[in-house]
């Protein structure tokens, strides 16, 4: 048995790949993400392939492309491997492993899976508050959990609050399609979460929250690799601007 097939030899799928493949033939080719209610709970049925995701491919090549000039010196992160061929499925399987808060894979076909439903946005609960110090408290939970993350040697690629959910309690993470691992560094990647996080939240707090934030994290996690990636990063954003 080869090391891929050890990693998902306990998956047990809820629902087949035959099931899934005739549920996406079914929607308009356009349709990237849909969900639907089966035994009395949402689902979300997504595509990980074909014309409705050339856009996210697109993105991910330049992304690439743009983070090869900043990565020299960097030691490359873990190749992820792929159930199915889907790097979604692969990654979330895996991070389940190490106990973080991802939604669970329910089927996989070629092309397309199946997760459970990750609760409510967490900006819907930031929408409704207007206190900046209860703001601050709700980001700054998003914010370790991303730290428990990155303290596990991951990296989400979409730490974005439109990417982060409120499900049984516990602050949850979505969207784990980016194919960054074993191609791009894993300290450069952590570091982009951080830039990511941070510029979402702009939107809900101020300046100095968001610098709070940034010390929480860098004070944490703070290494030789993390600091580099960080002043490379840093350092192309101050030119853009």
């Amino acid at each position: 048995m080869s090391q891929q097939q050890e990693q998902f030899a306990s998956f047990q799928p809820q629902i087949s790949a035959a099931e899934l493949t005739q549920c996406a033939q079914r929607e308009p080719r356009g349709v990237v993400v849909w969900s639907l209610t089966r035994g009395g709970r949402r689902i979300w049925i997504k595509r990980t392939a074909g014309i409705a995701t050339w856009l996210g491919t697109l993105q991910a090549v330049i992304f690439i492309a743009c983070a090869r000039l900043l990565s020299a010196e960097l030691t490359p992160s873990r190749e992820i491997a792929r159930l199915k061929g889907s790097v979604e499925a692969g990654r979330l399987l895996r991070y389940r492993r190490l106990g973080l808060a991802v939604p669970k894979v329910l089927g996989v076909a070629p092309a397309v899976i199946a997760i459970e439903d990750a609760g409510v946005p967490i900006r819907s609960e930031l929408d409704r508050i207007d206190d900046p110090q209860l703001r601050e408290q709700l980001v700054t939970e998003v914010m370790d959990d991303l730290i428990d993350i990155h303290r596990n040697g991951e990296w989400h690629g979409g730490a974005q609050l439109r990417n982060v959910t409120r499900h049984r309690e516990r602050v949850h993470r979505i969207d784990f399609e980016q194919p960054y691992g074993g191609v791009l560094p894993t300290a450069l990647l952590q570091v982009c979460d951080v830039y990511m996080l941070l510029s979402s939240a702009l939107r809900y707090i101020g300046p100095s929250a968001l610098e709070r934030l940034a010390w929480r994290w860098l004070s944490t996690l703070a290494s030789r690799e993390r600091l580099f990636a960080l002043r490379r990063v840093t350092t192309v954003l101050e030119g853009l601007a």
